[in-house]
């Protein structure tokens, strides 16, 4: 057996792309000693395990560096690509974790995906967390490791364990007695952190801790000491977790980073969070006035201090302001997610500042965090090339696409080592093409064969040189017009049309190249009109309300030239069966008022919830409330289906309370309570906490003692806490039982408005224009832009505000017709738009 090395290069500016070097290399410290065909010279044979059928096992001290390693065993040869370099685990809250709420959040993306790896092997997750296919979602992490490996010209590895909406006491008390203050998932969140200091440490080593944490302990300070405990400081929750991790690793000397954080919603804490921060950092004098360096190691100089050294300096994020952080409910905490580039991007803000904390030279001696800090080093046998290497952080294939215009495709994917690949064209489960590469970055293009036609196919691609695992994705749609060919088609959106009971007017956008008409007889609870065409066009579906107990559907048939007929179906729900309770709301602190107006929930004509004078003749003021299980569903009197929950599925203080359709989700389900803490000075009085977090409730936080705001399209219902709504009387509920009214028809204005308009301008344009549109509050649609082929050149999910705006810019490549539709649950509309370059 021999084995024999070659090595990979950054290259490109800004470190993202790399590259495998030509020649044989000793990775070896001192002069190298290479045989003729590039293989290691030994003084003598460090190989254990030869001619047993085992395991072959040796150990070598090299060098930092990323390399591919060639094992030589009776003439067959075997690869794997491997790294020494540096390992860092993520720490902290949601700034640490990510941010990926809304479904269309981006990160900076992967980077240079040979030298950086990150990893998530964290077996429980927080409501807020990345998670399933979100598992890997890379914040800014990647970023940060791209610069710190071109710095350092050696790999870096994350391993994400940060905890969304965490406090430092949430870490300590999970830490020490097994259980945090607030989550109810055992051992979290320290229990993620410990799997990976005592056993990923043992697999590859760790360098030390970056801890970005502080900006939910800033809603709870007061003086520095934390509400959740009463008793602990922040300074002294940190200080005991750092001794814990310590203690757990076995390793005295373990290296954390602390940020200075405490953005919360906009507000600063550099008095109580930041300084409590810095006294775990240290000082340099007695006083406590000068904070450490950069990469300074050592203990706090301040009088009063502990003997704990090696806690780095971390840098100061609550720098990152304005639009670099979100806008909405509850920010600006979190680092943006739109902006990629420029001076609105928060990510790109954070890795920069986290990358001049770990790499600035100390004033102390000269060094940087990495010169003063001393790894946990592994203490297990790392796996060699006996076989294909196991990529614990998986191997997913992100997108997949035609280069437009051209016989040739592109993929863009992340893995943890995957040197070399096989990409498979697929018809079905017949091979159209296929071949290997090994890609130099996270995009790679191949070159499709004039044998394959125009269709729509799978793009399969599989690592060659290791394995996946459970969470590995290999397939992507793809979609190919061959050069110089008409493909035609027919695309109807939405696909199949599902109306809820209380029926409407619906639109289906058709998108095609060629003549098109539906046939088929309609129900009759049904009528179709605009039923024919050439290229784009859009059918009108009128649906009568199901007042019946069963579903019903009806299926036409969309005809084309060129292309088969296929069948549509249009499905309706059935109305609900209307149990449960029906109530008025009223607001307890205006109930028990004398000589002022009563105040109740009601839902306006465009679906806003909001507080409004007490009117027992208005049936917008009567809710159904029905069990499920041990909570509580609330729903419009009048259509069982339509409930109240939180905007974007959120639990937190100031989140929106709106009218959704019903899925079960817990943020639409409520706990009923009426204990004395509630009844109190407010006899029959309840609240409703959110079932996925208790410590909130629903209540009317807005307006003069809760009595909403002026705006009509603003939703009044806010989540609470439900330590205020024991107190105050605008969270609280009187209610008056009341008789349900019969039906499951919601008013016309609320069917047909979101449907009711779709304005484009300018048109034509250069590519860059104004969308308008009506899409009530708190729903959800998609807004996108596609090509006369059919090909998404842009797109975005939106959140209903009533009438609103959307500006469009779309990519220099894009020019000629295109079209814009807006899709929601009630249909699609479109518009042409002639884009001129």
């Amino acid at each position: 057996m021999k084995v024999r090395f070659k090595q990979y290069a950054i290259t490109g500016s800004d470190g993202s792309t790399y590259s495998l070097g030509g020649s044989y290399i000793d990775p070896r410290p001192g002069s190298a000693s290479l045989a003729g065909d590039g293989a290691l010279n030994f003084g003598s044979s460090p190989f254990q395990g030869l001619g047993s059928n085992t395991v072959v096992t040796y150990q070598l001290d090299i060098k930092g560096g990323m390399y591919r390693m060639e094992a030589i065993i009776n003439g067959t040869q075997k690869e794997v690509d491997f790294g020494v370099g540096e390992v860092l685990v993520i720490a902290g809250q949601s700034n640490a974790a990510g941010y990926v709420h809304d479904g269309f959040d981006k990160s900076l993306g992967y980077g240079n995906v040979k030298f950086v790896h990150f990893n998530n092997t964290k077996t429980d997750f927080e409501d807020g967390d990345p998670k399933n296919n979100d598992k890997y979602f890379p914040w800014f992490w990647c970023r940060l490791g791209t610069k710190l490996a071109q710095n350092l010209q050696v790999p870096v590895a994350f391993y994400q364990t940060a905890w969304s909406n965490s406090s430092v006491a949430d870490w300590r008390k999970s830490a020490y007695e097994g259980q945090s203050v607030q989550f109810s998932q055992t051992g979290q969140p320290y229990k993620n952190f410990k799997s990976v200091i005592t056993d990923v440490r043992g697999k590859v080593g760790l360098r030390g801790v970056l801890w970005q944490q502080g900006e939910r302990d800033n809603t709870q300070n007061a003086g520095g000491v934390m509400q959740q405990t009463g008793i602990l400081g922040y300074d002294q929750n940190l200080a005991d977790l750092i001794v814990k991790s310590r203690s757990d690793m076995g390793w005295t000397g373990f290296a954390w980073v602390i940020a200075q954080a405490s953005m919360n919603s906009g507000i600063s804490d550099p008095g109580g969070i930041v300084a409590a921060q810095q006294r775990v950092i240290g000082h340099t004098d007695a006083g406590g006035t000068v904070l450490k360096d950069y990469g300074d190691p050592r203990k706090s100089a301040r009088n009063g201090a502990d003997t704990v050294s090696s806690r780095f300096k971390g840098p100061y994020t609550d720098e990152i302001l304005g639009s670099a952080r979100r806008s909405g409910g509850g920010e600006p905490t979190h680092f943006s997610t739109s902006a990629l580039s420029g001076t609105n991007c928060g990510q790109c803000q954070a890795a920069d500042k986290w990358f001049t904390a770990l790499t600035q030279l100390s004033s102390y001696n000269n060094r940087n965090f990495f010169g003063n800090s001393a790894p946990a080093l592994n203490t297990q046998v790392t796996e060699g090339p006996t076989g294909l290497s196991e990529c614990n952080c998986g191997f997913s294939l992100l997108s997949a696409s035609q280069v437009s215009g051209q016989m040739s495709g592109q993929f863009t994917f992340h893995s943890c080592n995957a040197f070399k690949v096989r990409w498979t064209l697929l018809d079905g489960t017949t091979e159209k093409a296929s071949a290997e590469l090994e890609p130099g970055g996270p995009t790679e293009t191949f070159s499709i064969p004039a044998s394959v036609n125009s269709g729509n196919y799978t793009l399969r691609v599989v690592p060659v040189s290791c394995t996946g695992n459970s969470s590995s994705v290999y397939e992507k749609p793809f979609s190919y017009t061959k050069p110089g060919t008409i493909s035609w088609y027919v695309n109807v959106t939405p696909y199949p049309l599902s109306v809820p009971a209380s029926g409407g007017t619906y639109y289906i956008s058709v998108n095609s190249n060629t003549n098109w008409w539906m046939t088929g007889t309609p129900a009759a609870w049904s009528s179709f009109s605009n039923t024919s065409g050439s290229g784009i066009g859009t059918i009108t579906v009128t649906v009568q309300p199901n007042t019946t107990t069963s579903s019903r559907s009806v299926t036409m048939m969309i005809n084309a030239d060129n292309v088969a007929a296929q069948p549509y179906t249009v499905s309706q729900a059935a109305a609900s069966s209307g149990s449960g309770t029906c109530y008025y709301f009223e607001l307890a602190n205006y109930h028990y008022t004398s000589g002022v107006t009563k105040q109740a929930m009601e839902v306006n004509g465009q679906g806003v919830v909001k507080i409004q004078d007490f009117n027992t003749s208005s049936s917008s003021q009567i809710w159904r409330v029905e069990s499920v299980g041990a909570y509580k569903k609330i729903s419009r009197a009048s259509d069982a289906n339509s409930v109240l929950g939180v905007s974007g599925g959120q639990s937190n203080i100031g989140d929106q309370v709106v009218l959704q359709p019903y899925s079960g989700a817990d943020y639409q389900l409520w706990e009923e309570e009426a204990s004395s803490s509630v009844t109190t000075n407010c006899a029959g009085c309840v609240i409703y906490k959110h079932k996925a977090n208790g410590n909130v409730a629903f209540g009317s936080p807005l307006g003069n003692w809760g009595d909403g705001d002026a705006s009509a399209s603003v939703n009044d219902i806010r989540l609470v806490s439900k330590s205020d709504a024991y107190i105050y009387g605008n969270f609280k509920w009187f209610r008056t039982q009341v008789a349900c009214p019969g039906g499951g028809r919601v008013s016309a204005e609320e069917i047909t408005q979101p449907e009711s308009r779709l304005a484009v301008s300018s048109n034509p344009n250069a590519g860059e224009f104004r969308v308008r549109f009506f899409l009530a509050p708190g729903r959800k649609g998609d807004l996108g832009v596609t090509d006369l082929t059919g090909r998404v050149v842009y797109q975005r999910a939106v959140t209903g505000e009533g009438e609103q705006t959307v500006d469009v810019k779309l990519a220099p490549s894009v020019s000629g017709t295109v079209i814009v539709s807006l899709k929601t649950e009630k249909g699609v509309l479109s518009e042409r738009v002639l884009v001129t370059r």
